[in-house]
């Protein structure tokens, strides 16, 4: 769920959390705060940059600390359509590091349609 606060006409700051329950080298879950900021474009289009952080005293287990960042393009030909493309990573540390993971960490691309 985020919150968002118009800065000036083209620039938007959204802020908020997220749940995150994860399976990966066991068990957990974290409660992630942060943020993205966008940046409105012609035709449509917008950039956008976000990250959510959880320390390990909002996760559970073994979890020292949740990262989810990302940047990216997205193309919203309709109202309720998007087309997005961008860079994530997505990483869950934990107390012994040799369970450390990187759920994601690449480019993507995706199609959204909102209801």
């Amino acid at each position: 769920m985020l919150f968002g606060l118009p800065v000036p006409a083209l620039l938007r700051l959204d802020l908020g959390g997220k749940l995150a329950y994860l399976e990966s080298a066991g068990y957990a879950s974290a409660a992630m705060v942060g943020g993205r900021l966008t940046i409105d474009l012609p035709a449509s289009t917008e950039l956008f940059a976000q990250g959510f952080y959880a320390p390990s005293s909002a996760a559970s287990g073994s979890v020292k600390s949740v990262s989810d960042s990302m940047v990216g393009l997205r193309w919203s030909p309709l109202k309720l359509v998007g087309v997005e493309a961008g860079y994530r990573v997505f990483e869950v540390k934990r107390n012994d590091s040799q369970r450390d993971r990187s759920i994601a960490d690449g480019a993507y691309a995706g199609v959204s349609v909102a209801f």
